[in-house]
């Protein structure tokens, strides 16, 4: 009887020993839960695997570790964040397998589309919400982060397609340069044959300007020689130009007023000997204008006594025009 007592003792033991074990990975879950709450990451990642360890296939803690790994993964940067997400979208993906559930299996595929999104993986986060849908159409969130993430990607793609345009409008250039400094060096011969060809027209030009310079010396010497011969002809024109002078005041007077007003026609070289020619028709000259001033004076007299006869006229009349 007393063995009988002892072994069901055994077995109650046993089973309650059981079910605290079987309800064990659920406190460290909420354990879990209870620190993830108040952001404290970490501690509720220690929770969770406990959990995890007590019950492999324990769908909740494997998913709420993905969650915490996804938060760890959003404070982040660089290299560390993109391991995190990777973690949280592993973690993700054994949730999946561990239910039958359809709508648990599509928020698995749902947050790990999120994970791939926080780290710009575009098509693989597209493929994630599409599985998401597949599994659970009714799931609003997936379809609208899918519908985000192809916008995200078309805007995406456009910007490499114009990446890619500036790339090989770059690229062009810098041929198009290659190929101008490649032209500029073979171009750089003919030029110099062009410059040797342009001095040697310059010295040909130098050396024409210097035979046009001769040339016009000649020249000058000719006139100036030529011009003697014509000053001697002039001296002696003059002289006897003179001669009639003293013998006829008009003619002098005509023969002046040529020779002064019209030096042309004796030519330019002459000049000077006109000049000394002159010396005896200035006398001439000045005595007739002295003549022309006395004329003008009395000509203006006897104006202004046409106005005062004209006046005094023009009063007459305006004093009978009055009356």
């Amino acid at each position: 009887m007393k063995s009988i007592i002892k072994y069901s003792l055994l077995v109650i033991i046993g089973l309650m020993a059981n079910l605290v074990s079987a309800q064990e990975h659920k406190v460290e879950l909420e354990k879990g839960n209870n620190e993830q709450f108040f952001m404290r990451y970490n501690n509720a990642l220690s929770h969770y695997d406990s959990s995890i360890s007590i019950n492999p296939s324990y769908f909740f803690a494997i998913f709420n570790s993905g969650n915490s790994w996804y938060r760890i993964s959003q404070s982040a940067t660089d290299t560390a964040k993109i391991a995190f997400a990777n973690e949280a979208a592993d973690r993700f993906e054994s949730a999946i397998y561990t239910t039958d559930n359809k709508e648990q299996q599509s928020y698995g595929h749902y947050n790990q589309g999120n994970c791939f999104l926080s780290i710009n993986e575009l098509k693989q986060s597209i493929e994630s919400y599409k599985e998401a849908l597949r599994a659970y159409p009714k799931n609003k969130h997936a379809r609208y982060n899918l519908s985000y993430a192809l916008i995200m990607l078309k805007s995406q793609e456009e910007k490499m397609e114009d990446i890619q345009e500036q790339i090989d409008s770059l690229q062009k250039e810098i041929d198009e340069n290659k190929e101008e400094q490649k032209k500029n060096e073979s171009s750089s011969k003919s030029e110099q044959e062009k410059q040797q060809k342009k001095n040697e027209l310059e010295q040909k030009k130098e050396e024409l300007e210097k035979k046009k310079q001769e040339l016009e010396k000649q020249k000058q010497q000719g006139e100036k020689e030529s011009g003697k011969e014509e000053k001697e002809q002039g001296e002696k024109q003059e002289s006897d130009k003179g001669d009639k002078s003293e013998q006829n005041g008009e003619g002098d007077k005509k023969d002046g007023e040529q020779q002064s007003g019209e030096p042309g026609k004796e030519g330019e070289k002459g000049e000077q000997v006109q000049q000394e020619a002159f010396t005896l028709r200035e006398a001439k000259q000045n005595l007739d204008a002295l003549k022309n001033e006395e004329k003008k004076v009395q000509l203006k007299v006897l104006k202004k006594r046409g106005r005062e006869i004209n006046r005094t006229a023009g009063e007459g009349t305006r004093e009978e025009k009055d009356w």
